[in-house]
Formats: structure tokens, sequence, C-alpha cells
């Protein structure tokens, strides 16, 4: 029995162990799952709403597609194409949400925010795939522990991605927005299901 404790133990230490971020950024970027399913939050200014999402990276198509089901409302949607000759189209019925919804909000910091939205994810994509490198990115990224970090001053727009999961996912990604006039929108994604392999 004296032997027995020990080993449970360790074997049970080892089920809890997460995974490390690899000390290369491009690498580091293959643990961002954008192909998932989970809960997420939007605010907007002192406004909150929850939703359910699923989101998806189809390669072959060259698009990736985010669907947002708020309760008792029709579904949102978001989704980048760069399918013709490589440039990016974005397409959402989120700005349209979020101005009707929110009188006195800027129809300018709104559509900063969701092109901020777009250009992070395309900045993801593009260098995982390899397209473009590190140095000729919009966003600044660092690598903070097990957590990755990012910033476009010019925009005024911050990543998050924490909660590192044991097969090697984030399960929090968080994109904010702040402006001068102190215009204020953040989107959590919580991660439940990851559908890419690491």
């Amino acid at each position: 029995m004296k032997y027995l404790l020990p080993l449970i133990l360790l074997s049970s230490c080892s089920l809890f162990k997460t995974k490390k971020l690899s000390s290369e950024l491009d690498q580091s970027l293959q643990n961002i799952c954008l192909s998932s399913r989970g809960k997420g939050r939007l605010q907007v200014g002192t406004s909150k709403y929850v939703f359910s999402y699923e989101s998806v990276l189809d390669k072959e198509q060259a698009r990736w597609m985010l669907a947002l089901n708020f309760p008792l409302r029709p579904q949102e949607s978001f989704t980048l194409d760069w399918s013709e000759n490589g440039k990016t189209k974005l397409e959402t019925s989120l700005e349209d949400k979020i101005l009707k919804e929110n009188k006195g909000v800027s129809p300018a910091s709104v559509e900063t925010f969701i092109q901020g939205l777009g250009g992070m994810i395309q900045e993801i994509i593009a260098i995982r795939d390899q397209r473009i490198t590190l140095d000729k990115r919009d966003f600044k990224w660092k690598k903070d522990r097990n957590e990755l970090k990012t910033i476009n001053s010019a925009k005024n727009l911050k990543g998050e991605f924490k909660k590192l999961d044991p097969q090697g996912h984030f399960g929090l990604m968080q994109l904010s927005y702040l402006e001068p006039k102190k215009s204020f929108y953040k989107l959590d994604l919580v991660v439940r299901k990851c559908f890419e392999k690491n």
C-alpha cells in the first residue's frame, strides 16, 4: 500500500499536464483553434450579449466562418474569404446587429472593431500557412509564459489567447478595442470543443 500511493499520485499528475507553447511565435500560432465550438460573450460598451458559436476553417475553399447563435434571435455570421487572388473579403451581419441594438454607437468604431477581428484572424491563418512572414505582419505578437498576446496600436486593438488545454489548444480567445473616445468592444470565445489536431 505504501508503494501504491506514490504511483497513483504520479499517474494522476501526468493526466493534468499542460502542454508548453513553442518558443517560436509562428509555431505557437498553431495552438489557436480556428475550427471549434463553444460559448462566447460580446460586450459593446455596457451592453453584454452571450451566445454559442461554431467556427470552421476551410482551407480548400479558402474561407473561415464564424456563426454566432444568440438566444431567441437570428444567427449572426462572420466570414473571411481569400479565394480570389489571395485578396481577403469580409462579410458579416454582426456590424448591423451592434448598430441596431446600441444607440449612440459610432459606425466608424464598429467598423474598426469588425475589420480588426478579420485582420487578426487573417494574419493568424496567413502566418500559419507561411503566406506571410512574422516581419510583415500588422499585429505585434509576443509569447508570455503559456499565453499569446497581440496588439495593433494604430487601430487600438488587442488580442489575448489563454488557458492552454492538455491537447495544446487555447481555451479562451479575446479581442478588444478601445478607441480614444472610449468606445469599447470585446469579443470572448470559450472553446468547448476543438476540431483541429495539434
